[in-house]
Protein backbone atom coordinates (compact mmCIF):
# COMPACT_ATOMS: atom_id res chain seq x y z
CA UNK A 1 0.00 0.00 0.00
CA UNK A 2 1.40 3.53 -0.85
CA UNK A 3 0.81 6.40 1.54
CA UNK A 4 1.76 9.50 2.59
CA UNK A 5 1.46 11.62 5.81
CA UNK A 6 2.56 15.08 7.49
CA UNK A 7 3.15 15.20 11.11
CA UNK A 8 5.74 17.89 11.57
CA UNK A 9 5.57 17.70 15.98
CA UNK A 10 8.12 16.85 17.80
CA UNK A 11 6.72 14.81 20.71
CA UNK A 12 8.25 15.03 24.57
CA UNK A 13 6.34 12.38 26.34
CA UNK A 14 8.17 12.01 29.39
CA UNK A 15 8.24 12.18 33.53
CA UNK A 16 8.15 15.79 34.39
CA UNK A 17 11.94 16.37 34.98
CA UNK A 18 12.68 14.79 32.13
CA UNK A 19 10.31 16.71 30.10
CA UNK A 20 11.83 19.91 31.66
CA UNK A 21 14.80 19.14 30.98
CA UNK A 22 13.87 18.63 27.54
CA UNK A 23 12.44 22.00 27.34
CA UNK A 24 15.04 23.78 28.15
CA UNK A 25 17.02 22.82 25.75
CA UNK A 26 14.55 23.44 23.11
CA UNK A 27 13.99 27.17 24.17
CA UNK A 28 17.00 27.85 22.18
CA UNK A 29 14.37 26.95 19.36
CA UNK A 30 12.13 29.47 19.98
CA UNK A 31 11.75 33.70 19.72
CA UNK A 32 10.79 34.32 23.57
CA UNK A 33 10.88 38.23 22.86
CA UNK A 34 7.02 38.19 23.71
CA UNK A 35 5.22 35.20 25.11
CA UNK A 36 1.66 34.63 25.18
CA UNK A 37 0.48 31.90 27.50
CA UNK A 38 -2.99 30.50 27.24
CA UNK A 39 -3.60 28.24 30.70
CA UNK A 40 -6.15 26.28 32.10
CA UNK A 41 -7.11 28.07 35.72
CA UNK A 42 -5.93 24.02 37.12
CA UNK A 43 -2.46 24.47 35.10
CA UNK A 44 -2.02 27.67 37.49
CA UNK A 45 -3.51 26.29 40.66
CA UNK A 46 -1.31 23.16 40.97
CA UNK A 47 1.83 25.03 39.31
CA UNK A 48 1.92 23.28 35.53
CA UNK A 49 2.27 26.79 34.47
CA UNK A 50 5.05 27.62 37.13
CA UNK A 51 7.09 25.03 35.93
CA UNK A 52 6.91 25.97 32.05
CA UNK A 53 7.49 29.48 33.12
CA UNK A 54 10.61 28.95 35.42
CA UNK A 55 12.71 27.13 32.69
CA UNK A 56 11.12 29.60 29.62
CA UNK A 57 12.24 32.45 31.88
CA UNK A 58 10.93 35.12 29.11
CA UNK A 59 11.37 39.25 29.73
CA UNK A 60 7.75 40.01 27.68
CA UNK A 61 4.80 37.95 28.20
CA UNK A 62 1.34 38.01 28.89
CA UNK A 63 -1.19 35.20 30.39
CA UNK A 64 -4.58 34.49 29.41
CA UNK A 65 -6.03 32.05 31.84
CA UNK A 66 -10.01 32.88 31.90
CA UNK A 67 -10.53 30.69 29.03
CA UNK A 68 -13.79 29.36 28.34
CA UNK A 69 -14.22 25.35 28.14
CA UNK A 70 -16.35 25.49 24.78
CA UNK A 71 -15.34 28.37 22.99
CA UNK A 72 -17.09 29.58 20.30
CA UNK A 73 -15.85 31.44 17.01
CA UNK A 74 -17.31 34.81 18.71
CA UNK A 75 -14.51 33.84 21.47
CA UNK A 76 -11.65 32.73 19.30
CA UNK A 77 -12.71 36.20 17.13
CA UNK A 78 -12.50 38.38 20.33
CA UNK A 79 -9.20 36.52 21.77
CA UNK A 80 -7.63 37.02 18.08
CA UNK A 81 -8.64 40.85 17.94
CA UNK A 82 -7.14 41.63 21.42
CA UNK A 83 -3.52 39.89 20.22
CA UNK A 84 -3.54 40.99 16.79
CA UNK A 85 -1.52 44.07 16.92
CA UNK A 86 0.86 42.89 20.20
CA UNK A 87 3.83 41.23 17.86
CA UNK A 88 3.48 37.71 19.93
CA UNK A 89 6.91 35.78 19.37
CA UNK A 90 5.65 32.11 20.59
CA UNK A 91 2.41 30.98 22.41
CA UNK A 92 2.67 28.37 24.72
CA UNK A 93 -0.68 26.51 25.92
CA UNK A 94 -0.73 24.36 28.89
CA UNK A 95 -4.19 22.94 29.69
CA UNK A 96 -6.84 20.42 27.89
CA UNK A 97 -7.88 20.25 24.93
CA UNK A 98 -10.10 23.49 24.70
CA UNK A 99 -7.02 25.34 25.88
CA UNK A 100 -4.88 23.73 22.90
CA UNK A 101 -7.57 24.68 20.05
CA UNK A 102 -8.00 27.66 20.98
CA UNK A 103 -4.31 28.83 20.98
CA UNK A 104 -3.62 26.31 18.37
CA UNK A 105 -6.07 28.59 16.20
CA UNK A 106 -4.87 31.70 17.40
CA UNK A 107 -1.17 30.70 16.09
CA UNK A 108 -2.86 30.29 12.60
CA UNK A 109 -4.87 33.57 12.57
CA UNK A 110 -2.22 35.88 13.51
CA UNK A 111 0.21 34.52 10.81
CA UNK A 112 -3.14 34.06 8.34
CA UNK A 113 -5.13 37.33 9.20
CA UNK A 114 -8.96 37.09 8.46
CA UNK A 115 -11.65 40.10 8.60
CA UNK A 116 -14.41 37.59 8.90
CA UNK A 117 -13.35 34.83 11.53
CA UNK A 118 -16.18 32.60 10.47
CA UNK A 119 -14.11 32.02 6.78
CA UNK A 120 -11.70 30.10 8.71
CA UNK A 121 -13.94 27.17 9.26
CA UNK A 122 -14.44 26.64 5.60
CA UNK A 123 -10.63 27.39 4.96
CA UNK A 124 -9.79 23.33 5.32
CA UNK A 125 -5.99 23.56 4.57
CA UNK A 126 -6.21 26.52 2.88
CA UNK A 127 -4.11 28.97 5.14
CA UNK A 128 -0.74 29.96 2.72
CA UNK A 129 1.21 31.05 6.14
CA UNK A 130 2.95 28.79 8.55
CA UNK A 131 1.05 29.55 12.31
CA UNK A 132 2.70 31.27 15.02
CA UNK A 133 5.63 28.97 16.85
CA UNK A 134 3.65 27.20 19.29
CA UNK A 135 4.40 24.83 22.60
CA UNK A 136 1.86 22.78 23.35
CA UNK A 137 1.33 20.99 26.87
CA UNK A 138 -1.62 18.82 27.76
CA UNK A 139 -3.27 18.34 31.01
CA UNK A 140 -6.38 16.08 30.13
CA UNK A 141 -5.22 12.72 28.52
CA UNK A 142 -7.93 13.09 25.91
CA UNK A 143 -7.86 15.72 23.01
CA UNK A 144 -4.58 14.75 21.80
CA UNK A 145 -4.69 17.84 20.51
CA UNK A 146 -1.43 18.50 20.98
CA UNK A 147 -0.20 16.57 17.56
CA UNK A 148 -3.83 17.30 15.38
CA UNK A 149 -3.99 19.95 12.93
CA UNK A 150 -7.81 20.67 14.29
CA UNK A 151 -9.29 23.04 16.75
CA UNK A 152 -12.59 22.77 17.56
CA UNK A 153 -15.28 25.94 18.49
CA UNK A 154 -19.02 25.56 18.82
CA UNK A 155 -20.11 27.71 15.53
CA UNK A 156 -23.08 29.39 14.35
CA UNK A 157 -23.75 29.45 10.87
CA UNK A 158 -23.12 25.55 10.75
CA UNK A 159 -25.16 24.78 13.86
CA UNK A 160 -22.66 22.60 14.74
CA UNK A 161 -18.86 22.19 16.57
CA UNK A 162 -16.53 22.50 13.88
CA UNK A 163 -12.83 22.11 13.29
CA UNK A 164 -10.43 24.91 11.48
CA UNK A 165 -7.98 22.70 9.80
CA UNK A 166 -4.69 23.32 8.50
CA UNK A 167 -1.24 21.31 8.30
CA UNK A 168 0.01 25.23 8.89
CA UNK A 169 -0.83 25.05 12.80
CA UNK A 170 0.33 22.05 14.31
CA UNK A 171 2.53 22.35 17.35
CA UNK A 172 5.93 22.74 16.63
CA UNK A 173 6.85 21.18 20.22
CA UNK A 174 4.29 19.00 22.21
CA UNK A 175 5.72 18.55 26.16
CA UNK A 176 3.63 15.74 27.14
CA UNK A 177 3.93 15.44 30.65
CA UNK A 178 2.17 12.39 32.61
CA UNK A 179 2.12 13.74 35.88
CA UNK A 180 0.04 16.91 35.05
CA UNK A 181 -3.01 14.69 34.30
CA UNK A 182 -2.59 13.50 37.89
CA UNK A 183 -4.58 16.33 39.05
CA UNK A 184 -7.66 15.35 36.54
CA UNK A 185 -11.04 15.00 38.30
CA UNK A 186 -12.50 11.83 38.11
CA UNK A 187 -15.05 12.86 35.62
CA UNK A 188 -12.62 14.28 33.36
CA UNK A 189 -10.57 11.41 33.32
CA UNK A 190 -13.55 9.20 32.02
CA UNK A 191 -14.39 11.70 29.28
CA UNK A 192 -11.25 12.68 28.28
CA UNK A 193 -10.40 8.97 27.99
CA UNK A 194 -13.64 8.28 26.48
CA UNK A 195 -12.44 10.71 23.96
CA UNK A 196 -9.08 9.49 23.23
CA UNK A 197 -10.81 5.82 22.42
CA UNK A 198 -13.38 7.70 19.63
CA UNK A 199 -9.87 8.79 17.93
CA UNK A 200 -8.47 5.78 18.08
CA UNK A 201 -11.64 3.85 17.04
CA UNK A 202 -12.95 5.93 14.29
CA UNK A 203 -9.47 6.67 12.84
CA UNK A 204 -8.82 2.59 12.74
CA UNK A 205 -12.31 1.84 10.77
CA UNK A 206 -12.06 5.13 8.66
CA UNK A 207 -10.74 4.00 4.72
CA UNK A 208 -8.45 6.23 5.01
CA UNK A 209 -6.22 4.34 7.39
CA UNK A 210 -3.09 2.51 6.66
CA UNK A 211 -0.46 0.56 8.44
CA UNK A 212 0.96 3.72 10.38
CA UNK A 213 -2.38 5.01 11.34
CA UNK A 214 -3.40 1.29 12.58
CA UNK A 215 -0.47 0.73 14.38
CA UNK A 216 -1.25 3.51 17.12
CA UNK A 217 -5.13 3.27 16.79
CA UNK A 218 -4.79 -0.52 17.77
CA UNK A 219 -1.81 0.10 20.46
CA UNK A 220 -4.09 2.79 21.63
CA UNK A 221 -7.25 1.11 21.49
CA UNK A 222 -5.51 -1.97 24.02
CA UNK A 223 -4.21 0.58 26.32
CA UNK A 224 -7.22 2.27 26.46
CA UNK A 225 -9.55 -1.17 27.58
CA UNK A 226 -6.40 -2.00 29.83
CA UNK A 227 -6.58 1.34 31.94
CA UNK A 228 -9.52 3.60 31.56
CA UNK A 229 -11.23 1.77 34.69
CA UNK A 230 -8.51 2.48 36.74
CA UNK A 231 -7.19 5.79 35.60
CA UNK A 232 -10.57 6.48 37.10
CA UNK A 233 -8.70 6.49 40.65
CA UNK A 234 -6.24 9.47 40.42
CA UNK A 235 -3.77 7.32 42.97
CA UNK A 236 -3.21 4.74 39.75
CA UNK A 237 -0.26 6.71 38.47
CA UNK A 238 0.59 3.86 35.94
CA UNK A 239 -3.17 3.62 34.44
CA UNK A 240 -2.99 7.49 33.97
CA UNK A 241 0.48 7.49 32.59
CA UNK A 242 -0.74 4.62 29.90
CA UNK A 243 -4.09 6.92 29.46
CA UNK A 244 -1.43 9.69 27.95
CA UNK A 245 0.08 7.74 25.77
CA UNK A 246 -3.30 6.53 24.77
CA UNK A 247 -4.22 10.01 23.75
CA UNK A 248 -1.34 10.71 22.53
CA UNK A 249 -1.74 7.56 20.00
CA UNK A 250 -5.00 8.97 19.19
CA UNK A 251 -4.59 12.58 18.43
CA UNK A 252 -1.47 10.57 15.90
CA UNK A 253 -4.07 8.41 14.47
CA UNK A 254 -6.70 10.98 13.58
CA UNK A 255 -3.81 13.16 12.16
CA UNK A 256 -3.38 10.68 9.68
CA UNK A 257 -6.67 8.70 9.30
CA UNK A 258 -9.31 11.23 10.32
CA UNK A 259 -12.51 10.50 11.96
CA UNK A 260 -15.41 9.83 11.25
CA UNK A 261 -19.25 9.74 12.20
CA UNK A 262 -19.11 9.45 15.75
CA UNK A 263 -17.55 12.45 15.32
CA UNK A 264 -19.73 14.11 13.23
CA UNK A 265 -22.64 13.21 15.50
CA UNK A 266 -21.04 13.95 18.21
CA UNK A 267 -20.17 17.32 17.55
CA UNK A 268 -23.80 18.15 16.70
CA UNK A 269 -25.01 17.12 19.90
CA UNK A 270 -22.30 19.18 21.95
CA UNK A 271 -23.61 22.20 19.73
CA UNK A 272 -26.99 22.13 21.29
CA UNK A 273 -26.67 20.22 24.77
CA UNK A 274 -24.43 21.08 27.61
CA UNK A 275 -22.89 17.95 28.03
CA UNK A 276 -18.73 17.09 27.31
CA UNK A 277 -17.36 15.83 24.43
CA UNK A 278 -16.75 12.74 25.16
CA UNK A 279 -19.93 12.35 27.02
CA UNK A 280 -21.24 12.50 23.66
CA UNK A 281 -19.13 9.98 22.03
CA UNK A 282 -19.62 8.04 24.56
CA UNK A 283 -23.79 8.32 23.76
CA UNK A 284 -22.79 7.52 19.87
CA UNK A 285 -20.28 5.69 19.79
CA UNK A 286 -22.04 2.02 20.31
CA UNK A 287 -24.96 2.52 18.11
CA UNK A 288 -22.32 4.26 15.34
CA UNK A 289 -20.82 0.48 15.86
CA UNK A 290 -24.12 -1.52 15.06
CA UNK A 291 -25.04 0.68 11.92
CA UNK A 292 -21.85 -0.05 10.65
CA UNK A 293 -22.46 -3.89 10.92
CA UNK A 294 -20.64 -6.05 9.02
CA UNK A 295 -17.93 -3.45 7.23
CA UNK A 296 -15.96 -3.14 10.17
CA UNK A 297 -16.39 -6.89 11.15
CA UNK A 298 -12.44 -7.33 9.99
CA UNK A 299 -11.33 -4.59 11.90
CA UNK A 300 -13.22 -5.35 15.25
CA UNK A 301 -12.22 -8.97 15.13
CA UNK A 302 -8.67 -7.94 16.03
CA UNK A 303 -9.96 -7.59 19.15
CA UNK A 304 -11.76 -10.69 19.86
CA UNK A 305 -9.32 -11.63 22.50
CA UNK A 306 -10.34 -8.45 24.59
CA UNK A 307 -14.19 -9.32 24.22
CA UNK A 308 -13.20 -13.16 24.91
CA UNK A 309 -16.48 -14.04 22.59
CA UNK A 310 -16.04 -16.41 20.13
CA UNK A 311 -17.91 -18.46 17.33
CA UNK A 312 -20.00 -15.84 16.57
CA UNK A 313 -20.94 -14.38 13.25
CA UNK A 314 -20.42 -11.40 11.88
CA UNK A 315 -22.99 -9.47 12.18
CA UNK A 316 -23.63 -11.19 16.18
CA UNK A 317 -20.07 -10.30 16.77
CA UNK A 318 -20.47 -6.76 15.87
CA UNK A 319 -23.82 -6.33 17.57
CA UNK A 320 -21.51 -7.87 20.66
CA UNK A 321 -18.93 -5.49 20.25
CA UNK A 322 -21.71 -2.35 20.35
CA UNK A 323 -23.39 -3.58 23.59
CA UNK A 324 -19.78 -4.61 25.56
CA UNK A 325 -19.19 -0.80 24.85
CA UNK A 326 -23.11 0.35 26.35
CA UNK A 327 -22.15 -2.16 29.46
CA UNK A 328 -18.46 -0.80 29.77
CA UNK A 329 -19.83 3.40 29.01
CA UNK A 330 -22.81 2.88 31.30
CA UNK A 331 -22.72 -0.01 34.00
CA UNK A 332 -18.80 -0.11 34.28
CA UNK A 333 -17.90 3.30 34.01
CA UNK A 334 -20.69 5.44 35.30
CA UNK A 335 -21.54 7.16 31.92
CA UNK A 336 -24.61 9.18 32.32
CA UNK A 337 -27.20 8.28 29.56
CA UNK A 338 -29.24 10.78 27.94
CA UNK A 339 -32.48 10.55 25.94
CA UNK A 340 -33.39 12.71 23.18
CA UNK A 341 -36.73 13.87 22.06
CA UNK A 342 -38.00 14.13 18.19
CA UNK A 343 -37.51 17.70 18.74
CA UNK A 344 -33.73 17.22 19.32
CA UNK A 345 -33.46 14.97 17.04
CA UNK A 346 -35.15 17.10 14.28
CA UNK A 347 -32.47 19.74 15.45
CA UNK A 348 -29.90 17.02 15.23
CA UNK A 349 -31.14 16.51 11.42
CA UNK A 350 -30.85 20.27 10.44
CA UNK A 351 -27.39 20.07 11.43
CA UNK A 352 -26.40 17.60 9.02
CA UNK A 353 -27.75 19.81 5.90
CA UNK A 354 -24.79 20.23 3.59
CA UNK A 355 -22.43 17.86 5.82
CA UNK A 356 -22.91 14.51 3.55
CA UNK A 357 -19.24 15.15 1.89
CA UNK A 358 -17.69 14.07 5.30
CA UNK A 359 -19.21 10.55 4.82
CA UNK A 360 -17.13 9.65 2.17
CA UNK A 361 -14.44 8.14 4.31
CA UNK A 362 -16.99 5.81 6.23
CA UNK A 363 -17.03 2.55 6.38
CA UNK A 364 -20.54 2.82 5.49
CA UNK A 365 -22.24 5.51 4.12
CA UNK A 366 -25.88 6.38 6.57
CA UNK A 367 -29.20 7.48 5.26
CA UNK A 368 -31.37 9.87 7.07
CA UNK A 369 -33.08 7.00 8.49
CA UNK A 370 -29.71 5.74 9.63
CA UNK A 371 -29.23 8.35 11.82
CA UNK A 372 -32.72 9.22 13.23
CA UNK A 373 -32.38 5.26 14.06
CA UNK A 374 -28.75 5.83 15.76
CA UNK A 375 -30.65 8.48 18.05
CA UNK A 376 -33.14 6.94 18.87
CA UNK A 377 -31.13 3.87 20.12
CA UNK A 378 -29.13 6.13 22.25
Amino acid sequence: MFFEYYLPTKVVFNKKEKALGALKKEKNNFNLSKVAFFVSKSSKKYGYFEDIFNVLKPKNYLVLNNLPTEPTEEDLEKIYLDLKDKNISLIVAIGGGSVLDIAKAIGILLKNPLKDIKRAFLMIDMFKNEALDMIGIPTTAGSGSEVTPYSVFKVKALKSKSPIVSRKGFYKLALVIPEYTYTMPEKVALYSGIDAFSHLLESYLSLRSFEISEFFSTQGIRTFFKNISKTLNSANTVARDNMVKASLYGGIAITLAGAGLMHILGHIIGYYKSLSHGHTLALVMPEVIRFYGTSIYDKLKTFEDILNKKNLSPLEYVNYFADYLKNLFYEDLGVERIKFSEEDIKLFLESLKGKEKLFLKLPKIPKKEDIVKIFENI
